[in-house]
C-alpha cells in the first residue's frame, strides 16, 4: 500500500525509497518463481542496475536465468522518452543518469545489447538468436 508521504523514486533514493524498491524487486522475483513452478516460461523485465541486478540473479540462481541487458545510447533513451505518451525522465533525472549508472555500476553479466539502432522485432531476434 502506498500512503501519503511515500518516498519518491529518483536519481538518489532515500532510505524509504530504497526499502520500497528492494521489496518490489523481491516480490517480482517471488512471482517469477511462482510462474516457473507452475510450468510457465517467464520473462522478468525490469530496470535493474548494479547490485539490484546481481541480487535478482542470485535470488533466481537455481532457475539458471538468462540475463539480457538492453543498453541503448543516452540520445536514444531521450528520443524514445520524448516519443512516449508518458515520461520516465525529468530535468532532475535525465536519461544520462540512468545510462551512466548502468555503465558504471552494473557488472557485465549476461548478454548486453546496444539496442540504439534496433526496433522491437530486431531486439527480440537478437535475443532469440543468441
Amino acid at each position: 500500500m502506498i500512503v501519503n508521504g511515500a518516498a519518491a523514486m529518483g536519481a538518489t533514493l532515500d532510505t524509504e525509497a530504497r526499502a520500497q524498491l528492494t521489496l518490489r524487486q523481491q516480490i517480482a522475483t517471488d512471482v517469477v518463481r511462482r510462474y516457473f513452478d507452475a510450468g510457465f516460461t517467464v520473462v522478468y523485465q525490469d530496470i535493474l542496475i548494479g547490485h539490484d541486478l546481481v541480487a535478482a540473479v542470485e535470488r533466481l540462481c537455481d532457475l539458471n536465468p538468462r540475463v539480457v541487458v538492453l543498453a541503448p545510447s543516452v540520445e536514444i533513451l531521450a528520443q524514445r522518452d520524448r516519443e512516449r505518451p508518458k515520461t520516465g525522465y525529468s530535468d532532475g533525472f535525465p536519461p544520462s543518469v540512468l545510462a551512466g549508472a548502468l555503465a558504471r555500476e552494473t557488472p557485465r553479466i549476461g548478454h548486453w545489447i546496444d539496442s540504439s539502432a534496433l526496433d522491437v522485432e530486431q531486439v527480440v531476434n537478437t535475443i532469440l538468436c543468441d
